[in-house]
């Protein structure tokens, strides 16, 4: 059985946003010298997330 029949890739997705919402929420314990390094990391999971098959 392939993962996206019985809806486990939904699944995955949903932890993956809750994920890059958690990490935005608490970005500002970041050190500033690398704030725009975890916003890059952000931005590519963002669009990981949004690919199809993703």
């Amino acid at each position: 059985m392939h993962p996206e029949e019985n809806g486990s890739w939904k699944d995955v997705q949903i932890v993956l946003h809750q994920i890059v919402n958690l990490v935005h929420n608490w970005k500002l314990l970041c050190p500033a010298g690398r704030l725009q390094e975890l916003e890059l990391m952000l931005e590519k999971l963002r669009y990981l997330i949004s690919q199809p098959g993703s």
